[in-house]
């Protein structure tokens, strides 16, 4: 039988034993596999590697922020493009429609009475000599739209320009020529030369109120006999070509009245043979307002 102390003394050798053949716990720890190598690391490349990859997200955000505002900003242009497009459209309807009912309202008053007749030069102006002076004179137009004066010529246009102006007309009504005719204006400017100072004066007004319409009434002859020198030398049929080329050339509207005079020959004169009764003014305000009529009077371009 074993004694208690004979196997205390067995459990000691094991145990010496145990601790003789097991390997040290800290060699263990360092033990690596040879093919594990030790890398060596470059702190410059560390450096370049973290600026590539830092560029790399900037980039990504950078580009997206200017997709991202390139598309807002297109889409802000696109919805001002359709605002303005929609205002034009509306401002194109609302002139169309005050053009129409303008139209109506001259059809109207050209074919009615003479009180409705001078209605229709409530937003012009009519500007000339002593032949459109009867307008006011026989108080068939006030003076405020009558500004024509007795023995101007085109040379005092720029003498009334200011007043003719002035109230921003609708139409602006000029007829010249009575004088013109025994003058030579222009005739140094060559074969278009009355027609060239006449446009220049025209213009004049035009700078302070663009939006006028311009009529611009051709010579009314005088009576047959009367001013021969100017009338049976073709003087007459050629400023009134020139006054026609200068209308033509700016797209200004051309009243013809040879319907009117008949050559002269027409009832329509004062005893002088130059001036007209206050018969005559319906007839011509007529013939002016028609003209103007006529010309509004198109399909306005899509």
């Amino acid at each position: 039988m074993t004694t208690k102390n004979e196997q205390n003394d067995v459990t000691k050798e094991k145990l010496s034993s145990n601790q003789t053949d097991a390997p040290s716990s800290s060699k263990k720890h360092k033990a690596r596999p040879q093919s594990f190598k030790k890398i060596k690391v470059n702190s410059k490349t560390v450096g370049v590697g973290v600026l590539v990859a830092a560029l790399a997200i900037s980039g990504i955000f950078f580009f997206k922020n200017r997709s991202h505002e390139s598309t807002y900003a297109q889409g802000i242009a696109y919805l001002e493009e359709l605002q303005n497009r929609d205002e034009a459209a509306i401002t194109e309807k609302i002139k169309e429609r005050d053009r129409q009912e303008r139209l109506q309202e001259i059809a109207d008053g050209i074919g009615a009475d003479d009180s409705r007749l001078w209605a229709l030069f409530r937003d012009s102006v009519i500007l000339g000599d002593s032949r459109a002076v009867g307008f006011k004179e026989y108080g068939f137009l006030p003076e405020n739209v009558c500004l024509a004066r007795i023995g101007d010529s085109i040379l005092a246009l720029p003498q009334v320009t200011q007043a003719a102006a002035a109230s921003k007309p609708e139409v602006i009504y000029i007829s010249y020529g009575a004088n013109d005719l025994v003058m030579d204006i222009g005739a140094d400017r060559g074969e278009d030369g009355y027609g060239l100072v006449y446009e220049e004066y025209i213009k004049q007004i035009l700078e302070l109120t663009p939006n006028s319409k311009i009529v611009v009434n051709g010579i009314i002859a005088p009576r047959a006999g009367t001013m021969t020198n100017y009338t049976e030398n073709g003087r007459l049929e050629a400023i009134n070509a020139q006054i026609k080329r200068m209308c033509e050339r700016n797209n200004w509207i051309y009243v013809d009245n040879t319907v009117l005079d008949d050559n002269g020959n027409a009832p329509i004169y004062e005893p002088d043979g130059l001036h007209f009764p206050a018969s005559f003014y319906p007839q011509w305000g007529r013939h002016m307002i028609t003209a103007y009529y006529n010309a509004i009077n198109t399909v306005p371009a899509p």
